[in-house]
């Protein structure tokens, strides 16, 4: 009956992450072309201005850099086993709050939380986006494991 009710949570959490996935999608932006223009005549004396004499305006870029996996996302006592894999021996309840807020601080729009736990096996989800970052942890240990694997995908 467990079984049951993990694999029913599991399908509606996969049909939830895709649906958000899709709505957090960005759209496209559309393009524009220069459409060319003919400039009315000019009175005596005066001449067309060119090329030469506009001053460009500069422009600054504005870079935003987010966080990296390997360090940032890091839980603080927390074993890298891979790229964006961690264990660490703390509650699954305590990382859980560490990464939820995490993704507070950092201000990200959209935020999904789906805390489980059935017979002493934990599985918590956390997904969050914001404008051009997407967040997505799993926090999960089973019964017989003495550590809690933590999964990243930045």
């Amino acid at each position: 009956m467990n079984i049951l009710v993990v694999l029913a949570l599991t399908l509606f959490l996969a049909g939830g992450f895709f649906r958000q996935t899709k709505a957090i999608s960005s759209p496209s932006v559309p393009t524009s072309t220069p459409t060319p223009f003919s400039s009315p005549a000019l009175p005596a004396g005066r001449q067309e201005p060119t090329a030469e004499a506009a001053t460009p305006i500069p422009t600054t870029p504005v870079t935003v850099t987010p966080p990296s996996v390997t360090s940032d996302w890091q839980y603080p006592g927390g074993s890298q086993i891979s790229a964006g894999v961690y264990e660490s021996s703390d509650p699954s309840d305590k990382i859980t709050d560490w990464y939820q807020d995490k993704i507070k601080q950092l201000g990200l729009n959209t935020k999904t939380f789906v805390r489980t736990k059935t017979n002493d096996r934990v599985l918590n989800k956390l997904v969050a986006a914001g404008i051009s970052t997407e967040i997505r942890v799993e926090i999960s240990k089973n019964p017989s494991d003495s550590l809690t694997r933590i999964t990243v995908d930045y």
